[in-house]
């Protein structure tokens, strides 16, 4: 008994990325498209928070870190970052816990 394929050479295959690359494209840039209909009512709103955020990243928030950097030593920092690391890793320990995962419970 013979067997029948599909035979594909490297020009097939060479045509067939680039038909799935365009269909691709099509696909994606349809969901891209806008409507002007339904315009977004809170644009204004969000702008002005917007701008207030960046006022105060720019005017407080920015010279806080850089500050904090400049006089916390190194040992410091890295003890901060570990308190809050432990903290985040108790949901991960109680759920291990409610998993019956004792050998990575720990606290």
């Amino acid at each position: 008994m013979k067997k029948v394929g599909l035979i594909i050479n490297s020009d097939s295959k060479k045509y067939l990325s680039l038909f799935c690359l365009l269909l691709l494209t099509v696909m994606v840039s349809g969901c891209a498209s806008t409507s002007s209909n339904n315009p977004d009512p809170w644009e204004k709103w969000n702008r002005k928070v917007y701008a207030l955020n960046k006022g105060i990243d720019k005017a407080i928030a920015k010279p806080m870190t850089l500050g904090y950097k400049a006089i916390t030593p190194d040992f410091v920092e890295s003890g901060i970052s570990n308190l809050f690391s432990n903290l985040l890793d108790i949901p991960n320990s109680a759920n291990n816990l409610l998993q019956g995962k004792n050998s990575s419970f720990s606290l």
